[in-house]
């Protein structure tokens, strides 16, 4: 009789021509959190494993590939096999916003979002933007409408935020510049005819009227001719 030495088999004789993927991890999870599957059957069943499986990855290190090994269900006849490599893309983390209180400064109508600054409490360094910061919300939109903002974190690990405000919107108040002021006339009056028979023109602030403050009031022919004008926007709701 004669002693026979029998090896472990190679579970995979040629590593190279195996081709793996992995699924996608997300950023803090370990390698481990991977499922590597081979793009066609195998010889000997077994699984695949990250040699590696506890390192964490960040969003740069995407599509780097890792060593991978295959380990044989039938253990006692075949060997572990090593020299895999698997590529695998890690995406950025969401950072979890729950709680956080977001406000944006008061606007005046006319201005847009960008001239509300926004603050808030931040889960880590990053800063908050106006997804359309040339929009400009009426007085209607007070409180009401929720606009669009956007946390980007300085890590770019983690990925943008989507979020909602709200902003309190006040009255513009028209402002009569002295070139506007110096541009306002009036109509001639017949002596015993009152202020509003006179008519009012000249530029505005706005879209509106000029009025006279005492319409009833009857100018004198020598008398001081100096009278107050009201301005009255037409719009009312976003007009004081």
């Amino acid at each position: 009789t004669r002693t026979v030495i029998v090896n472990q088999a190679a579970a995979i004789t040629n590593p190279s021509s195996v081709a793996l993927s992995a699924t996608p991890i997300t950023y803090l999870q370990p390698l481990s959190s991977s499922v590597i599957s081979a793009s066609s059957a195998l010889p000997v069943a077994g699984h695949f494993e990250w040699v590696d499986k506890s390192f964490t990855p960040s969003v740069s290190q995407s599509g780097t590939a890792y060593d991978v090994k295959f380990i044989p269900d039938n253990a006692a006849d075949y060997k572990e096999t090593t020299g895999l490599t698997c590529v695998i893309t890690v995406n950025p983390a969401t950072p979890s916003m729950a709680g956080i209180t977001l406000t944006g400064t008061g606007i005046t109508y006319g201005q847009t979002l960008a001239d509300s600054m926004l603050t808030g409490d931040v889960v880590m360094n990053g800063h908050y933007e106006w997804v359309n910061p040339d929009t400009k919300p009426t007085v209607s939109d007070s409180g009401a409408t929720p606009y669009d903002i956007i946390f980007k974190p300085d890590d770019s690990n983690y990925a943008d935020v989507m979020m909602t405000v709200t902003v309190k919107v006040n009255k513009a108040v028209p402002v009569i510049s002295s070139d506007i002021l110096s541009g306002i006339s009036a109509s001639p009056l017949d002596y015993g005819q009152k202020l509003s028979e006179s008519y009012l023109s000249g530029a505005t602030p706005a879209a509106g009227k000029y009025v006279w403050k005492s319409g009833d009031e009857i100018p004198t022919v020598n008398g001081e001719n100096n009278f107050t004008v009201t301005f009255i926007p037409s719009d009312l709701v976003n007009y004081e």
